[in-house]
């Protein structure tokens, strides 16, 4: 068994991808996180081919990985925050995935475990190479390492943000009655909107909760702090973008060419600076 620990943000359920589970899970711990009430759901979506129920029986549970139904929503950010408060060993690095994953060669997740160990890296945003780390703003949560000391770190940080508490929803500003944002209370570890069940994943912001990207928002900005040195920032080696064309990111389900669908070609991208 390797020392890397494979989380994983149960939601598409891609079968190519749980059949690649299914060969590797003798050499990674490998735990697949669904909020329940996805779990348990026997209506498909628009993007679903069977019911997440149906889907679960079908591809998930034969592959032999574990699969645990989480009481916690607030999309993957909210499963990865749970499996590190409940599952994790304490002492490993883990990778932090989506299940709409492309893999096209079994031996990347060695490889990644190996690299980002060599090059002692604390946290790192795994993209298939520049041109998809452009489209995302160099971050996203489909793909996070993280080691054992950044997420011990991140789970002692206690943060007192903006989230912390009830404020005016920055989507609807100078309405009447004001639109209010419940907070979070004082946080650690992985930050999520436990008021997003699942429903807004793209689209306009419903009032009730914060935009479908607070999660990777609030991470991206921590991981740049504790690159820091100076005050009580820890100097880790974290928010550094890693390559892996093997790997290959959906967008919720789907793939869209061997460029990013919401990518630009590099140069142009360059000349625009």
């Amino acid at each position: 068994m390797n020392e890397m620990k494979i989380a994983v943000s149960g939601w598409y359920f891609s079968p190519n991808l749980y059949e690649i589970f299914g060969k590797i899970k003798e050499l990674f711990e490998i735990t697949v996180l669904t909020y329940y009430r996805r779990a348990e759901d026997d209506c498909p979506r628009d993007y679903d081919e069977y019911p997440a129920s149906k889907q679960i029986e079908k591809y998930v549970t034969p592959s032999g990985v574990r699969h645990l139904k989480i009481p916690v929503a607030g999309l993957e950010f909210g499963g990865y925050d749970w499996y590190v408060k409940n599952v994790w060993d304490r002492k490993s690095p883990v990778l932090f995935m989506h299940d709409d994953v492309e893999i096209y060669n079994i031996g990347v997740f060695g490889e990644i475990q190996n690299r980002l160990r060599d090059c002692e890296i604390d946290q790192a945003f795994i993209f298939r190479d520049e041109a998809e780390e452009l489209a995302n703003g160099r971050q996203h949560g489909r793909g996070v390492y993280c080691s054992s000391r950044f997420i011990r770190y991140m789970l002692d940080y206690v943060c007192e943000c903006g989230h912390a508490k009830d404020h005016e929803h920055p989507h609807y500003k100078n309405e009447e009655p004001k639109v209010i944002l419940r907070g979070m209370g004082p946080h650690a570890g992985f930050f999520y909107d436990a008021y997003n069940l699942g429903e807004h994943t793209s689209g306009a912001v419903p009032k009730w909760c914060r935009h479908y990207n607070e999660g990777i928002y609030h991470f991206s900005q921590f991981a740049g702090r504790c690159a820091r040195t100076d005050g009580n920032w820890p100097g880790f080696k974290s928010k550094v973008a890693v390559y892996f064309p093997e790997f290959n990111s959906g967008k919720r389900g789907t793939w869209k060419g061997p460029i990013y669908s919401r990518g630009k070609e590099i140069s142009e991208w360059k000349k625009a600076k």
